[in-house]
């Protein structure tokens, strides 16, 4: 529900996502929606993207304050972003918000600029959830500037506390207050979501490329080393030589250039199938219901959009035993897939026991049940301690 900004004195949180839309607006309708439901009197005011595609009503006040993300070209691209941010800063002064919750920081150097301006000039208590868990310490210079950015901040959230324990032990010791709010889930099922002109003539592609295979494995997301595209390209090879024509490999997002020219003659396999593109919400559920076993083969997780957008659709999950895998923190998403470790001879042998004895392999509802309830948006804010502290400064 949007609602004008006329006449209004007064917000008591900036919400400030410049990247809101595809599931990036679905985490941020989700959150939003039970933050408001928790606490009804806390007004909030949605800083957000000028892509925003909620479709759904939302009972807060929305400001699509970035454009850059329409603009093609880098450098008018960068002073737009400038100029967002120096409007926020604006908004800032005329609303007096006493909290201002980051998502992201996407230009370094603005982002830090206006959040040090913010904390100069107000007692404003400045949150940022941690969506990203990749290993900050193998770098000094990394390590620096990391500590430098989360020193801005007053509060963190985060989604796991493997992740909370990793990023506070960079010496984090000014941090006034930290907190766990799972990830939910992510309503990709509903018929909210529509098709393009392109979605039925792909899927119909789709369809007649995978029906002659008996196991579908598919993989979602950009196809980069850090999310494991190498271990399963590598493993799907090692598989082949087992087995050719009983099972496929769908990949779909995006491929790293570099993953193209080194996977070339891999990739013309009929036993991969490889949809090459960005798609939409629409595309990659269909494609999900199509499928055996989603791949979570990453080498660092928070945690995973793709896993709390498909536990509804019951299938199982192959994910990396990577010691910076944090979402191993919850026993309710390890028993709805199995692990393998983070190599392609494991995740091959995966593959050849599962074309063995898929038996083996079932999941009992009851364990999917749980985890869809553990995983609810819901029960994540009750579990977190993040409600009463905004309840106690409100008061204030």
């Amino acid at each position: 529900m949007k609602k004008s900004l006329k006449n209004k004195k007064s917000f008591d949180y900036f919400y400030i996502n410049q990247m809101s839309y595809n599931n990036l607006s679905q985490y941020d309708y989700n959150f939003l929606k039970n933050l408001k439901s928790e606490i009804p009197s806390l007004e909030i005011i949605y800083i957000c993207s000028s892509l925003l595609d909620i479709r759904r009503d939302l009972p807060i006040k929305t400001k699509k304050l970035f454009i850059y993300n329409k603009i093609n070209n880098k450098i008018l691209k960068i002073f737009s972003y400038i100029i967002s941010n120096f409007k926020l800063i604006i908004y800032f002064f005329i609303f007096k918000p006493k909290f201002v919750h980051y998502q992201w920081i996407k230009i370094t150097f603005i982002d830090i600029l206006t959040i040090l301006i913010i904390k100069i000039f107000s007692q404003s208590t400045i949150i940022f959830t941690v969506h990203n868990a990749r290993d900050r310490n193998t770098n000094p210079i990394n390590l620096f500037m990391n500590k430098r950015i989360f020193l801005c901040f007053d509060w963190l959230i985060f989604h796991t506390s493997l992740c909370k324990k990793n990023i506070l032990e960079l010496g984090l010791k000014k941090i006034y207050k930290n907190f766990i709010i799972t990830h939910g889930t992510l309503d990709m099922a509903s018929n909210f979501l529509i098709s393009n002109k392109l979605d039925e003539r792909d899927l119909n592609c789709l369809k007649k490329n995978i029906n002659i295979f008996k196991k579908k494995f598919i993989f979602i997301g950009k196809g980069t080393y850090y999310k494991g595209i190498d271990i399963v390209l590598d493993g799907w090879e090692e598989f082949c030589k087992f087995n050719n024509d009983e099972a496929c490999l769908l990949i779909i997002g995006e491929l790293d250039h570099k993953v193209c020219t080194k996977y070339k003659e891999l990739l013309l396999k009929e036993n991969i199938i490889l949809v090459n593109k960005k798609i939409s919400n629409f595309f990659l559920v269909e494609a999900v219901k199509l499928s055996d076993y989603i791949l979570l083969p990453h080498r660092f997780i928070s945690f995973s959009g793709i896993y709390a957008s498909f536990l509804k659709f019951r299938k199982p999950f192959l994910y990396s035993l990577s010691n910076q895998n944090n979402m191993l923190d919850y026993k309710e998403f390890r028993e709805t897939g199995f692990g393998f470790e983070p190599n392609p001879k494991s995740l091959c042998d995966i593959f050849i026991s599962l074309i063995k004895n898929d038996k083996k392999f079932l999941i009992k509802d009851e364990k999917w049940e749980k985890a869809i309830s553990f995983f609810s948006w819901k029960k994540s804010f009750i579990r977190s301690e993040f409600i009463n502290y905004i309840s106690k400064r409100l008061i204030k």
